[in-house]
């Protein structure tokens, strides 16, 4: 990891000329963090959906496509509208998964359920699903487990379990799935600060904007971390 260089300093949208707040800092975060995990969904239906098709054909397959279908305009229409039950949905979606046997075709729902529940504030339950993803198809590609990690990683942030989401980046890190790398130190970093290791989040962060493109949105949330860790006088 490169050594932290000066940084120019880096006052946020609107040049504010003292240090943000710590919820200051969430809000400007979470412009960026519900895009992301979006983009990350339509990445992974893209992957997902290869598999489909390779197998479509297959009868198991196909019925077990048609009773995630059903499943779907049963049950998630009614989590689309927030008219739903967390509890019942979470166990329903238990039965499924069992009735298709783990089904490849049951995962990019999956994903999405907990997507929308975490969004909704339902983080509990949220993380019940992203636990039972992981127990059913994180062994199973390396690229479903990222996708299921940088999700906890998030989830667990949010519940306020600074250490098991420093965790989950640390294993991102390991990962042989090398996506939204900077997005994955911007995150230890925030952990790290959250943590009161402040040296180590200025690291992170710094690594960050050495190995970003200066533009991107990432980069200007690292260079906003360093500027008002800086006004805080915080090293």
């Amino acid at each position: 990891m490169n050594e932290v260089t000066a940084t120019a300093p880096y006052n946020g949208p609107e040049g504010a000329g003292g240090p943000l707040t710590d919820d200051s800092m969430e809000a400007q975060w979470s412009k960026y963090k519900i895009p992301i995990i979006s983009l990350v969904a339509v990445i992974v239906l893209g992957v997902i959906g290869y598999g489909l098709l390779s197998n479509h054909k297959e009868n198991k397959n196909e019925e077990f496509g048609k009773k995630v279908y059903r499943f779907t305009q049963t049950y998630s229409a009614k989590l689309e509208k927030g008219t739903y039950d967390v509890a019942s949905y979470i166990a329903s979606f238990k039965v499924l998964l069992k009735d298709v046997e783990g089904f490849e075709g049951a995962f990019p729902l999956l994903l999405s359920s907990a997507d929308k529940i975490m969004q909704k504030g339902d983080l509990k339950e949220s993380l019940e699903l992203l636990q039972l993803a992981e127990a059913q198809y994180s062994s199973s590609n390396a690229y479903k487990a990222f996708f299921i990690r940088i999700r906890l990683a998030a989830l667990y942030e949010d519940m306020g379990k600074f250490n098991e989401a420093y965790d989950v980046l640390q294993s991102l890190l390991k990962s042989p799935v090398k996506l939204l790398e900077s997005k994955v130190y911007l995150d230890l970093g925030r952990i790290h600060l959250k943590r009161g290791e402040n040296e180590k989040a200025k690291t992170n962060f710094q690594y960050v904007i050495d190995n970003g493109k200066s533009g991107d949105d990432i980069v200007k949330m690292a260079r906003l971390y360093i500027s008002n860790m800086e006004l805080k006088g915080l090293k």
